[in-house]
């Protein structure tokens, strides 16, 4: 009797393991939440663009579910002592989709391209202190830099560092139209607002993987559509699961939600060239006049929390307890600041002004995306009954990266991400020469010395110091008001496997697991 039951439950054992085998092949249907403005990989143009290019393009290395770096083009990599140094060796045999081999002078052309100002890359800052690059040999690959770079590795591991093959772009190749990688899947072909269709790269490195045919990936620019889409088992996938759904979804046994507050972040983007965000104090009295709790109810039914302080996430061993609380809703201190910068209402109407001129700006924000609609509607409201005379301005996404890149704004809603797990993320952004400090004209120098010096230190204290210099000085210019944390999610049908959202700030990479997820069905 006992043999029998042995018996029974090994058999049990055993086809269970076999029935969570990943099947070989079927069609992912994706449901984007916008039409991907760009596909060129070097250029940010949103989460859903990025979720495309990460299904084609391969970096020198990238994060596993796990959150961690691995090798991906490099098998493996040398660090100098210095830290001055990095060699990577490169795989042998990997080919680009249209069968030409991969070589070191990809990968320099790659780095090279987004070091490039013209070029618009969003790592450009990040890399900046890449001095040159050698290729001793097809698959080796040196890096020196001018000063050592603490997050240089996880830089690389982003989506924006991919690597693209040197003679598809000079041969005329347009990387905003077509994309030519080496990743799991291969570009077949774009309807624009339509689909994004791709097909299984039957020569990836990665022996037996892609589990998937091919990715449909099809935008629906109405949230809701989306949502009724997924319900509907139209579609297998869905990203910016909207806050509103995400309790349902939890609670449907057909369905799955991926999700946690890592850190996605809610903010207001200054133009310091427009006025009146030329002067600090109305940046500042615009920190106190936004109830984020508001924010946090509205926009993401409670799956959120408020940015009072800096912006290192609280579980970072670098953030600064004790700058938290410094902008609290205070609509009265606002007026206070107001008054201060010369703005009170002196006729009587409701509306601050000065010298005979109104308090009048423009919020922009986009329909696209309703955390961006409703945070912007909150901070409308909140301004408006403060006096300021606002506008606001809700366009299509592609029209707000347009008019973003070119500084056309007054001041803007947005939702962005810490960009890698260590606070030189921050330089990213706000490095003299960082992209959105050049959109939002942020001129003050004093934000490069403590980035330079977090970045470039080997201690650990010096780089905290750093950091707390940085985030008071930052506080105290207001280039920017943050407003809230956020829940970020995907959800998929319950036969989607093997896909897995990436921990924390990882969130937006987690594309990267769609060669390893496969269809139960």
């Amino acid at each position: 009797m006992l043999k029998r039951s042995l018996f029974i439950l090994l058999s049990f054992i055993v086809s269970l393991s076999l029935a969570q085998d990943p099947k070989m092949g079927g069609i992912l249907t994706w449901g984007l939440s916008t039409d991907p403005p760009n596909l060129d990989p070097h250029v940010s143009s949103g989460a859903s663009a990025a979720t495309v290019k990460m299904s084609v393009y391969n970096g020198l290395v990238r994060y596993d579910k796990d959150g961690q770096i691995v090798p991906d083009l490099a098998t493996d990599w040398q660090i100098s002592e210095d830290g001055l140094t990095y060699t990577f060796n490169l795989r042998d045999g990997v080919m680009f989709h249209d069968g030409t081999p991969l070589s070191s002078a990809d990968v320099k052309f790659s780095l090279e391209r987004i070091i490039n100002p013209d070029t618009g890359a969003y790592l450009a800052s990040a890399f900046g202190v890449i001095e040159s690059i050698d290729t001793p040999d097809d698959l080796t690959v040196v890096l020196h830099l001018s000063e050592p770079h603490a997050a240089l590795l996880p830089y690389l591991a982003r989506q924006e560092a991919e690597v693209v093959s040197k003679a598809f772009v000079e041969g005329g190749g347009d990387l905003n139209l077509e994309m030519m990688g080496t990743g799991p899947f291969m570009f077949v072909s774009r309807e624009p607002d339509v689909s994004i269709k791709l097909e299984k790269n039957p020569n990836y490195y990665e022996t037996g993987k892609p589990y998937l045919d091919g990715i449909t990936f099809i935008p629906y620019a109405d949230e809701q559509t989306r949502v009724t889409a997924l319900e509907a088992g139209d579609i297998d996938l869905i990203e910016y699961v909207p806050w509103k759904d995400m309790e349902a979804i939890e609670q449907n046994p057909d369905l799955e939600l991926h999700a946690d507050e890592g850190a996605a972040f809610m903010t207001l983007i200054f133009n310091q060239e427009r006025k009146p965000f030329d002067d600090p104090l109305v940046r500042k009295a615009f920190g106190y006049a936004i109830p984020r709790d508001a924010i946090i109810r509205v926009a993401f039914f409670d799956r959120g929390s408020p940015i009072t302080g800096g912006l290192i996430p609280p579980n970072s061993p670098y953030h600064n307890d004790e700058l938290d609380g410094t902008y609290s809703y205070d609509p009265e201190k606002a007026l206070s600041i107001l008054a201060e910068a010369g703005w009170t209402d002196s006729d009587g109407d409701g509306i601050l002004d000065k010298d005979g001129e109104t308090l009048s700006v423009s919020l922009l924000s986009t329909s696209t995306y309703g955390m961006h609609m409703q945070t912007a509607q909150v901070v409308d409201q909140a301004l408006r009954e403060i006096g300021v005379d606002i506008t606001l301005e809700l366009e299509e996404w592609s029209v707000v990266v347009a008019r973003q890149t070119e500084s056309d704004f007054d001041f803007r809603v947005h939702g962005l991400g810490v960009l890698v797990e260590d606070p030189d993320f921050l330089a990213g952004y706000f490095m003299p020469d960082a992209f959105y400090a050049k959109i939002s004209h942020m001129s003050d120098e004093m934000y490069g010395e403590p980035l330079t010096v977090g970045r470039t230190s080997t201690s650990e204290e010096e780089r905290k110091a750093a950091y707390l210099e940085f985030e008071k000085a930052f506080l105290d210019q207001a280039p920017w008001v943050h407003l809230t944390w956020r829940t970020q999610g995907e959800a998929t049908q319950s036969y989607v496997k093997g896909y897995s959202h990436l921990p924390g700030p990882l969130w937006g990479h987690s594309a990267y697991t769609l060669k390893e997820t496969w269809l139960d069905k």
